[in-house]
């Protein structure tokens, strides 16, 4: 079902009580966004109808690839940081998509950064590996674990269709500036009987490292999460939305570990945070997910 546009009859009027006249670039309603964020001359606002929050202005299209390609990975010390930070949660995702796949199953990673996922907690003997890397450098990393290898932004390369039996998005889903098209390439290579697992941060735990006075302490300020390329924050309801929109069904969303953190505070505080989310969506039989990171697994719509 698509969602019919709100209009409003000013489009250019200024914002107030942290509201500002937008577009939202996910469902493409015309409205007054909540102001989550702002810094400088960028802001985060949030569509009411949709629910996904999105930064203002978008970063073209150009500037992404640039990036993303020449300047994102260019060394080994640059790659260590899609490492063993990441390992409690690449652990409990690989774990969980394993338990749900055939034995020989085709995997698809979708900006898979030097390989680190695929050749450490999936055995070859189980899958057969692919990836699909922006970076150059990154991607001839991975080439040389003996992952198959696609290199390019994700639009421009040249998948096979019913291919894959399984493909993960993990840690880079909200970088996708079209997600809707990108979703759409992502379903004419899996298999009808395929899977998508997408991991993603919770929208709100992100926005609340960067507005609390206590979790700024911990954690980053709104400037450190306006220097990055993430275009897009995403919750359950977002996500939902727009899995349906481009032929998906949702059919569960596990939370996960958060990402290591450099301070002791930090662990601690996430952690806990993580263990008692972990307790509310099991005692809410799967039904409350409160991050701190998320795990979707999505299916192809009949």
């Amino acid at each position: 079902m698509t969602t019919t546009p709100a209009r409003i009859a000013d489009r250019n009027q200024t914002a107030t009580q942290g509201l500002s006249a937008a577009r939202c670039p996910l469902c493409k309603t015309w409205g007054r966004m909540k102001i989550e964020l702002e810094e400088a001359e960028k802001r985060l606002l949030r569509c009411p109808v949709c629910r996904v929050a999105f930064v203002d202005p978008l970063p073209s299209l150009d500037a992404l690839t640039e990036d993303f390609v020449e300047r994102h990975i260019t060394n080994e010390k640059r790659l260590e940081k899609f490492g063993s930070s990441r390992d409690p949660v690449l652990k409990a995702v690989s774990s969980t998509i394993s338990r749900q796949s055939p034995q020989g199953a085709k995997i698809l990673d979708v900006g898979c950064a030097g390989g680190y996922f695929l050749d450490k907690f999936l055995s070859a003997d189980r899958w057969e590996k692919y990836g699909a890397e922006a970076s150059r450098f990154a991607s001839e990393a991975a080439a040389k674990k003996g992952i198959t290898m696609w290199q390019g932004m994700f639009a421009s390369l040249d998948l096979p269709a019913s291919f894959f039996d399984v493909v993960t998005v993990l840690d880079a889903f909200y970088y996708f500036r079209e997600p809707q098209r990108d979703l759409g390439i992502i379903r004419k290579t899996l298999k009808p009987t395929g899977t998508l697992w997408i991991e993603v941060p919770l929208a709100e735990t992100q926005i609340w490292r960067s507005s609390s006075a206590i979790a700024r302490t911990l954690s980053r300020s709104a400037r450190a999460l306006f220097a990055t390329n993430q275009v897009f924050y995403y919750n359950l309801a977002s996500l939902s939305y727009l899995l349906k929109e481009t032929g998906f069904r949702m059919s569960g969303a596990t939370p996960v570990p958060p990402v290591r953190h450099p301070s002791r505070n930090a662990n601690l505080l996430y952690g806990s945070f993580y263990g008692a989310s972990r307790v509310c969506w099991a005692l809410s039989l799967r039904h409350l997910n409160f991050g701190p990171n998320i795990l979707v697994k999505a299916v192809p719509a009949a």
